[in-house]
């Protein structure tokens, strides 16, 4: 919701009036000035409202601004809306006197006064393509910043998905972002997770101090996310495009809009790298098929287990609910879950109780290079989808929403150079030891499964230092 110092301003934009019936665009030093009754005037405001909060269609209100230069509050006695038209950015209606005269002439005169002399506080406007974790995590980050911000989203609805793991890294993101005691309410802390064999051996166990791995339900963590947005941001079932990346021009609704930024957050099939960065090409198939469910009943404890061409993953999640995937390649992946069968329980059960999951081939998508054209900026698996084995796809996404606000400053300029500079070697890096760790965890025959053998007798600390080097990083 808007601030006190938000609400104090909600009357900055006062764009045109129209004075006496007259239909067109007075100079606004002669508002300033005018000690004349007023009979129609037309305003054009942020999304704040007045004194008893945003206006709607067809609402009525007060018309005025609090805190004038005399530290009364002025305003329009009697005003009301008779009409708002309202989109994403700005409320505009037309703002009838119901009391003329002098009252209400200096009223008008002071408010206008004031906002003559105010700096100028336009704030920077921002279009999110794409309302998933990036999109609305970079919605939130940017607001913060004191940006404006619309998230176009193509689906009817943004709070959707299966299971979902955050590590520290991504924890530390949603911090800053001021929803991470949000998300620890609606999540599972997982400080054990046993890494077995698909027949049963344990490999190791990866152990992280308390509220530092997280499993949830992935639509709570959008709504968490949601829950930092002031409501209207989110445009669910409205398909956006990116018409122009240098002007940040998208279109949307039937009409076009320029933004300051364009965060193309629009996933790993991303329409918008497809058009505008041709040379980064398409995603690639992994060659691995996953599916992924959430399922009645709890399990005991939080279980990865790596097997010949698979791997399973059962997490606990709040509400005697488990999180299950299960992901296979080469020719086991057109067996199904039947490739399965044969592994350490509780994995058979827990894959039979799915009902109807989620079933991906998987793809990924070499680092883009160069994410930055004009005044777009392509984020998360637009720009990087990975492979999932070691659970960052969500943590990367969070990390690209801070440091992009971090490269954006409130008077609207945004430094893609730096932002380049300070995400690509990461998303290298990551992807990289994603590729390196299918053939540990899912081994095409006996002889690539060597070394689970050997993982098996090595300190779990040694095993475990290059992700738990990934999970470290945190924000500046």
């Amino acid at each position: 919701m808007a601030s006190n110092e938000d609400e104090q301003q909600w009357a900055r934009l006062v764009l045109v009036a129209d004075l006496f019936g007259q239909s067109q665009p007075t100079d606004r030093s002669r508002l300033a000035v005018e000690n004349q009754d007023i009979d129609l005037v037309l305003i054009e405001f942020v999304q704040y409202g007045g004194p008893g909060g945003q206006l709607g269609e067809g609402e009525f209100g007060q018309v005025g601004m609090k805190g004038g230069p005399d530290g009364r509050d002025d305003v329009l006695a009697g005003a009301r809306v008779g009409r708002i038209d309202t989109d994403a950015q700005r409320d505009t209606g037309r703002f009838r006197c119901g009391t003329h005269g002098p009252d209400a002439s200096r009223a008008w005169s002071s408010m206008m006064t004031q906002w003559e002399t105010m700096p100028s506080l336009t704030r920077p406007r921002a279009a999110v393509v794409g309302g998933g974790i990036c999109g609305l995590a970079a919605a939130v980050a940017l607001t913060r910043r004191g940006w404006d911000v619309v998230v176009f989203e193509e689906t009817p609805s943004v709070v959707v998905g299966a299971g979902i793991t955050i590590w520290s890294n991504g924890i530390a993101v949603l911090t800053v972002l001021g929803v991470a005691d949000g998300v620890r309410a609606l999540a599972n802390d997982m400080p054990r997770v046993r890494i077995l064999q698909s027949s049963g051996r344990e490999l190791m166990r990866q152990c992280s101090a308390p509220g530092e791995m997280l499993a949830l339900h992935r639509r709570d963590l959008n709504a968490a996310l949601v829950d930092g947005l002031d409501d209207g941001v989110v445009r669910p079932a409205t398909r956006a495009t990116v018409v122009d990346v240098r002007r940040g021009i998208v279109a949307a609704d039937g009409r076009e809009e320029s933004f300051n930024l364009v965060v193309a957050a629009d996933g790993v099939h991303s329409q918008t790298r497809l058009q505008w960065w041709p040379e980064a090409g398409g995603e690639r198939d992994c060659g691995i098929r996953a599916w992924r469910a959430v399922v009645d009943g709890a399990t005991g404890e939080a279980i990865n287990v790596w097997g010949s061409s698979g791997e399973c993953g059962i997490l606990p999640l709040p509400g005697d609910t488990t999180y299950v995937f299960g992901a296979s390649r080469g020719r086991a992946r057109e067996k199904g879950l039947a490739h399965f069968d044969g592994w350490i329980e509780p994995v058979p059960a827990m894959l039979a109780a799915i009902g109807e999951p989620i079933v991906h081939d998987l793809t990924e998508l070499a680092p883009v290079r160069s994410p930055v054209k004009g005044r777009t900026v392509l984020v998360g698996d637009a720009a990087h989808a990975m492979r999932p084995h070691l659970g960052q796809g969500a943590g990367l996404s969070l990390e690209d929403a801070v440091v992009l606000a971090q490269h954006c400053t409130s008077s609207g300029e945004f430094d893609g150079v730096g932002f380049t500079a300070a995400r690509r070697r990461r998303w290298a890096t990551v992807a990289w030891m994603a590729r390196r760790a299918t053939p540990m965890m899912m081994p095409a025959n006996r002889f690539a499964g060597l070394p689970q053998t050997f993982a098996s007798i090595l300190p779990d600390r040694m095993m475990l230092s290059l992700t738990d080097r990934i999970a470290s990083w945190r924000p500046n």
